[in-house]
């Protein structure tokens, strides 16, 4: 009797040993890490769902985790319960996330499909289709520690509307005093009253004294447009496309630049410059899904006929009608 004791002392001894083990590869594999993401990201149109801890693991490899069912009630509880949760799965569309190790890279995540677990009963409530994250990587290689046993390493702290992301209090205090600039009030008045020159002659000094915003930069191209005076806001608008491009605008940003880059590319046309014109049209192909209005209208729109039979158009136009037959309209999953 006292020999089956020390038997099985001795087997739970060796089990909870083959457990620290495990327990002690999977902390160096997470040490091992050159780098790690935090931030603050943007999703459009997620898909979530949620994690049921006991069907989820009794679903895995019963040799490789078998350390699970080793653990004693209280651990194993534990355990079990740092998976429960919802993971969120869709396109980084904006990303302010850094990842710091050998070298400091800002943005990344950007156009990459990810999935995040959020420590959560229920997938939260967003009223707009996109969502922002405030998240961390926990771990690169995978190992024990939540959530990386469901094939990802990046943990949300906080999820909520996209619309409702604060901007820092220095851009905050920079957007008050635009708003507030004399330049920018007068301009705002002038547009109203549709007096496009002086709307546009208001609008660029401010823009010269810094104290345009997104939404004044894209006015005054407006302006300019209907003043029939395109090439004077080719400066601001390239600009702001620019950082379009470069991911480098605020959260809520990014819907008026993309008026304002389709802006661009008519302006550009307007004044015969096709080759600029189409090198942004082509861009909005390498994700028709998302540009499928602005491709649409680039080949209806009146201010395209000064370029329409030049060579790039033409191009650009066989490719545009290639990609909408190829991809049907996009119905965002709510």
């Amino acid at each position: 009797m006292e020999m089956k004791k020390q038997n099985q002392v001795g087997s739970n001894g060796i089990k909870f040993l083959l457990f620290l083990i495990l327990v002690s590869s999977y902390q160096l594999q997470a040490a091992s890490c050159t780098s790690s993401i935090s931030g603050l990201i943007v999703i459009e149109n997620p898909t979530c769902y949620s994690v049921n801890p006991n069907r989820f693991f009794s679903s895995l490899d019963k040799v490789d985790f078998s350390w699970i069912k080793d653990l004693d009630p209280v651990q194993k509880k534990k355990f079990y319960r740092s998976y429960d949760g919802v993971v969120i799965k869709g396109k980084v569309v904006s990303s302010q996330a850094v990842q710091k190790g050998l070298e400091t890279k800002k943005g990344v995540l950007k156009n990459q499909n990810v999935r995040i677990f959020y420590p959560r009963k229920k997938c939260p409530k967003i009223k707009t289709s996109n969502v922002a994250l405030q998240l961390r990587e926990v771990c690169c290689q995978g190992g024990g520690e939540s959530p990386c046993l469901l094939g990802s390493g990046l943990y949300a702290t906080k999820v909520f509307d996209a619309a409702n992301v604060k901007i820092k209090s220095t851009k905050n205090i920079n957007r008050r005093k635009r708003s507030n600039s004399p330049s920018v009030l007068k301009a705002k008045k002038y547009y109203k009253q549709r007096k496009w020159d002086l709307a546009a002659k208001s609008y660029m000094r401010a823009y010269k004294q810094s104290e345009a915003s997104v939404v004044d930069i894209y006015n005054m191209g407006l302006s300019f447009r209907r003043a029939e005076k395109c090439s004077k806001v080719f400066k601001p608008l390239s600009e702001l496309y620019d950082k379009m491009i470069d991911d480098k605008l605020w959260v809520g940003e990014e819907k008026v630049a993309r008026k304002a880059s389709f802006l661009l590319a008519r302006c550009y046309a307007k004044e015969l410059k096709s080759a600029e014109s189409v090198q942004i049209l082509s861009g909005y192909l390498l994700e028709s899904k998302k540009y499928r209005s602005e491709i649409l209208r680039s080949l209806k729109h009146s201010d395209f006929r000064p370029i329409k039979l030049s060579n790039e158009f033409q191009e650009y136009k066989k490719a545009a009608e290639s990609s909408l037959r190829k991809n049907p309209a996009y119905v965002p999953v709510h």
